[in-house]
This record gives structure tokens, sequence and C-alpha cells, in this order.
């Protein structure tokens, strides 16, 4: 089970970082989708019991909005939702 998000800056300009601490180790699926719901970064991530930490970069030609960013379970269960900022 995902325990804590942390996402910063939020705002963002070309990257931000993710933060996240799971109760046990997972796969998870991470999607980050525009207002329209278009997917616009996706990937897989093997999580540790723990604190994991990644840093998304190469945002700086996204469009200045609203960005939806979900932490998905193998079986597409939302673990975590959450929005964000781009400048």
């Amino acid at each position: 089970m995902v325990k804590k998000v942390i996402t910063r800056p939020n705002p963002f300009d070309s990257f931000f970082t993710l933060n996240v601490t799971c109760e046990q180790k997972r796969h998870v699926i991470v999607r980050i989708s525009c207002d329209n719901g278009q997917i616009v970064r996706m990937f897989g991530w093997s999580m540790i019991k723990g604190t994991n930490i990644t840093t998304i970069g190469e945002t700086d030609k996204l469009m200045p909005g609203t960005y939806h960013l979900c932490i998905m379970d193998h079986d597409g269960s939302e673990l975590f939702r959450t929005q964000l900022e781009k400048q």
C-alpha cells in the first residue's frame, strides 16, 4: 500500500521529484495526463518497502496548465492521485 506521496516543486517547470513511501515491495505504474485525459508520460516503477524517490524530467515541452499524476497497481487500481501545475 502507498502510505505517503510528496511531489515537489508544485508548480513545476522542467522537472519534479516524486517521493513515495510504500508499506511493502511492489510494482506500480505511474501515469501523468493532462486535463483532457491525454497521457503525456507513463512508466513502471518497482518500489521497495520504505522511501522511493525519482525525478521526472523532460517536462519543459509540456504546455503550462494542470496535470494529473496517478499511481496504479498492476491491475489498474488507483493507489494515489494528485494534481500538478506546470508553469
